[in-house]
């Protein structure tokens, strides 16, 4: 059994579209000028037709992959920031006094009695203000938020 390694029994590359072009280019100019040599032209054209949209399709897919990677980073910052949001938005909830933060920080304490809030922190299961002028307020308190952090420099 033979086999036969010429490129025309195996699929067309695209250095094979190339060395066809040439190989049509070259008979056509050496043609008489018949059907044959105008065949040749046409095929010549169809060929550098066919590499030029092969060239556009490769410089759009790879446009498309860089608009896809810009998208993916948008999505992710999107993510990052939603995140962010629903963080502070956790932070300025209001929280009622009967659950307490877990740890010792000091909170924003609202005082239904005078109308206005009062820093305290939540200490060995009672509500302790941070000045001393404040605690009568302790029986009143409602709520509780976090402080704001402060300004970034």
């Amino acid at each position: 059994m033979t086999t036969n390694n010429h490129p025309a029994h195996g699929p067309v590359s695209l250095d094979r579209l190339h060395q066809i072009s040439e190989i049509l280019s070259k008979a056509a100019a050496q043609s008489d000028g018949g059907n044959l040599g105008y065949a040749m032209a046409d095929a010549v054209k169809v060929i550098d037709e066919v590499l030029g949209l092969r060239r556009n399709y490769l410089a759009l897919r790879c446009e498309i992959e860089d608009v896809q990677s810009q998208l993916y980073e948008a999505e992710n910052q999107a993510n990052e920031y939603d995140r962010e949001l629903q963080e502070r938005r956790k932070g300025n909830a209001w929280n009622p006094i009967s659950e307490p933060p877990t740890d010792y920080r000091v909170v924003y304490c609202w005082s239904s009695e005078s109308g206005m809030g009062v820093e305290a922190r939540y200490l060995l299961g009672e509500w302790i203000p941070c000045h001393e002028d404040e605690e009568d307020e302790v029986e009143f308190f409602t709520h509780w938020i976090e402080l704001p952090q402060g300004p970034k420099q």
